[in-house]
């Protein structure tokens, strides 16, 4: 019997761009994805290439043992995006009681095929924006790669402030 890897999505479900990657890791490794579909070839691949177990970064695909490459969007196993409904942002926020995003710091957005909104928390914030406080304020200051203080950081509601040490003048800012 014969059973096709192939889904069909309805409408409010997306294939998310950015979440779909073909990725190998390995010592002298290669490989390729190849199909046809809609009369036309696509093929992509991958090869890795390292010398000893060092090169591997945990988390991360570095170039260094480890190739990444982006994979179509029409009929590969990928990860999918949802919507909710099939009416617009605007439609849906005249119904709060019926209106799915609940967090206090979201937005909502209409997704990439035109069926119903999505909601994604704010920037400086992060979680589900689905549960009233599903959207927590991220501390910038705990982590410099989210900051760009030289010295002193101050996290604030939705952000943060840089400050100068004593004695010292200008916006606190790196550079």
């Amino acid at each position: 019997m014969y059973s096709s890897p192939w889904i069909n999505l309805p409408v409010y479900l997306m294939v998310n761009n950015t979440a779909n990657k073909f990725t190998i890791v390995g010592c002298d490794t290669y490989a390729f994805v190849s199909e046809r579909w809609n009369n036309r070839n696509y093929q992509t691949g991958c090869i890795a290439v390292r010398d000893n177990e060092d090169d591997l970064v945990d988390g991360s695909c570095s170039g260094l043992g480890c190739c990444q490459t982006s994979i179509p969007k029409e009929k590969l196993p990928m990860v999918v995006d949802w919507a909710i409904g099939n009416g617009t942002c605007e439609g849906a926020l005249k119904n709060m009681s019926s209106y799915a995003c609940k967090s206090t710091n979201f937005k909502s957005y209409k997704p990439d095929n035109g069926y119903g909104y999505c909601c994604l928390c704010l920037e400086s914030y992060q979680g589900n924006p689905y549960p009233p406080d599903g959207c927590p304020d991220i501390d910038e200051c705990q982590d410099p790669n989210l900051n760009k203080c030289e010295k002193h950081c101050d996290n604030t509601v939705g952000g943060y402030n840089c400050r100068c040490p004593k004695g010292y003048h200008g916006d606190g800012k790196k550079g």
